[in-house]
């Protein structure tokens, strides 16, 4: 089953143990590699962006594709 981008912005990030990150606002396809590099991530009021792993800016998380174990109806990372 193919799923498109559009389809996946919006969707709840949560972490290894299903705790809320935030919510997808953006995904980054690098041309010249032909892939996926990250999705940007509007993480959630209550979190401190310097205790994540990730870069932050401005309440938005860049989490890296390797990070993200599966996608259902909510964006799973690996840790």
């Amino acid at each position: 089953m193919a799923i498109f981008g559009r389809e996946l912005i919006g969707r709840e990030v949560v972490d290894s143990h299903g705790e809320v990150l935030g919510q997808l606002i953006d995904i980054v396809f690098d041309n010249q590699l032909g892939a996926l590099t990250e999705f940007l991530v509007k993480i959630g009021t209550d979190l401190d962006a310097n205790l994540l792993p990730w870069f932050a800016k401005d309440g938005i998380v860049s989490v890296p594709v390797a990070e993200v174990s599966r996608i259902a109806t909510k964006v799973h990372l690996t840790r």
